[in-house]
């Protein structure tokens, strides 16, 4: 019983890096780009890439740059990294990469 909550748990914790690599890499590739476009092109929810973009920004790593045309809620904001910083953080999802 305890090895299926272990198994879940870490299941869950793969999946929370991969996604983070994911929004990293989208992010790095395609410049400043908005959260709900990131959620669309890499087929995560709002929610899922929102928790994401906020760990990044409170720790330094992500900036927001400004406001885009709304579609129907709140403004757009677009979101870039801060270079300094975002190497530290590749560094740190590079370990975090299971091997191939």
């Amino acid at each position: 019983m305890n090895n299926k909550r272990e198994s879940r748990s870490g299941s869950q914790q793969l999946i929370k890096e991969i996604n983070q690599v994911l929004i990293f890499n989208a992010i790095r590739e395609r410049g400043p780009i908005s959260r709900s476009q990131l959620a669309k092109e890499l087929s995560l929810s709002p929610t899922t890439v929102t928790v994401i973009v906020d760990y990044f920004k409170e720790h330094g790593f992500l900036m927001e740059i400004g406001k885009g045309d709304s579609s129907g809620g709140e403004s757009r904001s677009w979101s870039s990294l801060r270079p300094m910083r975002a190497a530290s953080l590749r560094l740190i999802l590079i370990r975090a990469e299971p091997p191939c």
